[in-house]
């Protein structure tokens, strides 16, 4: 099990109690499954359903104890806590239903703290496993897009979508998140949803594959028939914002640095640049850091995140350019490695 700093609690509790498993307690205990985990500062338990129990077993550095039904599983916790002192207590407030909370406050007095915060913090460092699983999801992703590329037959938005899930896992992947394809129109709205027939224009692809858990994140255009200059001049303009992003991750000291270098770059575009530049990634999608105005943290080695700047047109058009990257050892590294130059698709 990993190490987790308590700072000024006397007990974390974790919970995974739906189809979603909170991936608080995978990181820190590598189990999938269905359970509570109590961490205290001499010990941690694992309470999890009898039916989970040989799976759960076999979780390292954590007291694995079975209860006889789901619903029991607060109530074996409770007894298992009679004789520790619990003060202060932290949750992730997000896991956390306002139902449960009551529970909580009945079963194990204290004073509750969301403790969401420093768990993304200690989380955002990955180790080299942590690494070689995001280096392998941006890989597949990168593959995928290539063989979307060069095998172009698609009608309807859904049919990449599909297409995207199929080869994922023919790789032994995931999807990271549902694939955000958007064409013509469509690909103004950041996070578009829909689905309707290909037509030509931009095509905007965000999608990234999970392996072992951990997440790759990617947005790249293709343009169907003949771009206009304003077109591949706006298109120049995203992409040149992203190369200058990524060299000045070595050199700025925070990640709000970046986020304010993207608005010195589109200038007057930046109006209609609406979301922040990027997100650190792993097990979710979207951890710490953020790469906005607001945020405090240092640009700093092993931490992933994506720089991903777009500037989108209500009702014409909207182009997004993302990359993962990561630092290692005074170097950039560019994990999303699909060339960034606008793919023209003649599909007359």
């Amino acid at each position: 099990m990993r190490q987790i700093n308590l700072e000024k609690i006397d007990l974390l509790l974790l919970f995974s109690l739906d189809e979603k498993p909170d991936t608080n307690l995978i990181y820190l205990t590598g189990y999938k499954g269905i359970g509570i985990l109590a961490v205290m500062k001499k010990k941690s338990v694992l309470v999890v359903p009898e039916m989970e129990y040989e799976k759960a077993k076999k979780t390292p550095g954590v007291m694995v104890v079975a209860a006889e039904k789901k619903r029991r599983m607060l109530e074996t916790l409770c007894t298992l806590l009679k004789t520790y002192k619990v003060l202060h207590i932290g949750i992730d407030e997000s896991r956390v239903s306002v139902s449960l909370f009551r529970r909580l406050k009945k079963s194990i007095p204290g004073r509750y703290v969301d403790f969401s915060r420093s768990l993304g913090m200690t989380r955002m460092k990955k180790d080299e496993d942590e690494y070689f699983c995001i280096k392998k999801a941006c890989n597949v992703t990168d593959l995928i897009f290539a063989d979307i590329c060069n095998n172009f037959n698609f009608k309807e938005e859904n049919d990449i979508r599909k297409y995207i899930e199929q080869e994922a896992a023919k790789r032994d992947c995931d999807l990271a998140f549902p694939p955000i394809v958007a064409s013509d129109k469509a690909s103004s709205q950041p996070h578009y949803a829909g689905s309707s027939k290909i037509k030509k224009g931009f095509l905007l692809l965000d999608f990234g594959t999970r392996y072992k858990g951990y997440c790759a994140d990617m947005t790249r255009m293709l343009y169907l028939g003949t771009p206009s200059e304003k077109e591949l001049s706006d298109y120049a303009l995203v992409n040149h914002v992203v190369d200058e992003c990524e060299k000045a991750s070595l050199t700025k000291k925070r990640y709000s640095e970046l986020y304010a270098l993207s608005l010195q770059i589109l200038g007057k575009k930046a109006k209609y640049f609406t979301h922040g530049l990027g997100h650190g990634l792993g097990l979710d999608i979207h951890e710490a850091p953020s790469l906005v105005e607001e945020d405090k943290n240092s640009i700093e080695e092993d931490i992933p995140f994506t720089i991903e700047p777009g500037i989108y047109f209500p009702n014409r058009y909207g182009i997004r350019i993302e990359d993962t990257v990561i630092i290692k050892k005074g170097h950039l590294e560019v994990l999303t490695r699909s060339s960034k130059k606008l793919k023209i698709i003649d599909n007359k």
